[in-house]
């Protein structure tokens, strides 16, 4: 849930990028039962997304919110692909 400028300034590696919006028009393709960890900057939109996915038919026992975003994971001084 990060948008693009944050997104390219640094990420963990295997993540992809999908802003809200593009969540909600394309949460249909998603497995609702696989495992889904949500991030963003702070963990706010992150959390939005996930209340969308459960309203939505996602497994909640697999749907994940990233708490502290991926400030919190880089202050942990864990790793961040920088472009």
């Amino acid at each position: 849930m990060r948008s693009e400028d944050e997104y390219n300034l640094s990420f963990i590696l295997g993540t992809i990028l999908l802003s809200l919006d593009e969540l909600k028009n394309n949460h249909s393709k998603l497995n609702k039962n696989e495992e889904i960890v949500v991030s963003c900057k702070y963990g706010y939109r992150s959390q939005i997304a996930c209340k969308f996915l459960l309203k939505n038919g996602f497994n909640k026992d697999k749907v994940y919110n990233f708490k502290n975003g991926i400030d919190g994971w880089t202050k942990n001084n864990l790793p961040v692909v920088e472009i």
